[in-house]
């Protein structure tokens, strides 16, 4: 199938920011985990029982996030969509204006553009919105465990004050860094579709490459000489 001019626009200008966007997100998750490791190894140390009952909530609450995280690619996909329609309206309308001029359809096609840049605001608010949300919900969740965590090693597990103090610190390092990766992962989802939108066109680009019927090149090891010309 022929590729239209506006796929390639959109390829290269929208799609490509997001996927800049997911490459930095991938880095930040594997360097927030690396560092979130270290703090979950200190506090097996300390209290091994306690870390392992904690980290089992914090996958709880994770688990609840499971459905806004389909809802984060969804509207990934349909952002997506809407600005791949949005770039084509615009492209055909530049290839036809003076047939747009001429026929008076100026004020349908600026009503058609506006359709599709209110609509792509409106997945763009949507997943803030959801995302806002998500993140208020961990931050909340994750406070609550932690004054589980303390009531539970100073009241049941009889855990010394000094390794209570030295775990509550670890905790409250530990969460935000949780929260962190959480986030990262749902912007994550979110950029995946124009990452898949991208990788397609690069395919199809590589598979319409003309192949060389020129032969190998002239090699030369020393100069290029010419005389009487």
């Amino acid at each position: 199938a022929r590729t239209h001019s506006a796929e390639f626009s959109h390829a290269l200008t929208v799609d490509i920011g997001r996927v800049e966007d997911a490459i930095f997100m991938w880095l930040q998750i594997v360097t927030i985990g690396t560092i979130t490791l270290g703090y979950v190894a200190t506090a097996l140390y300390l209290s091994p029982p306690i870390t392992l009952v904690t980290l089992g909530m914090g996958c709880v609450l994770l688990l609840m996030l499971r459905r806004r995280h389909q809802n984060s690619f969804n509207l990934g996909e349909g952002l997506t969509q809407t600005t791949q329609r949005v770039h084509q309206h615009i492209a055909e309308y530049l290839a036809g204006l003076k047939l747009a001029k001429s026929g008076n359809v100026e004020k349908r096609l600026s009503a058609v553009f506006a359709e599709g840049m209110q609509q792509a605001r409106e997945y763009a608010v949507e997943f803030t919105r959801k995302h806002s949300a998500a993140q208020g919900f961990f931050r909340i969740g994750g406070a609550g465990l932690l004054c589980i965590l303390v009531y539970v090693a100073l009241a049941i597990a009889a855990v010394p004050v000094a390794s209570v103090l030295a775990l509550a610190f670890i905790f409250a390092r530990l969460f935000p860094q949780l929260s962190q990766i959480q986030q990262s992962y749902e912007q994550l989802l979110h950029a995946l579709p124009a990452y898949s939108a991208y990788s397609a066109m690069s395919d199809r680009c590589k598979q319409a490459v003309e192949p060389d019927t020129g032969g190998s090149p002239y090699t030369f090891t020393n100069e290029i000489r010419l005389e009487a010309v």
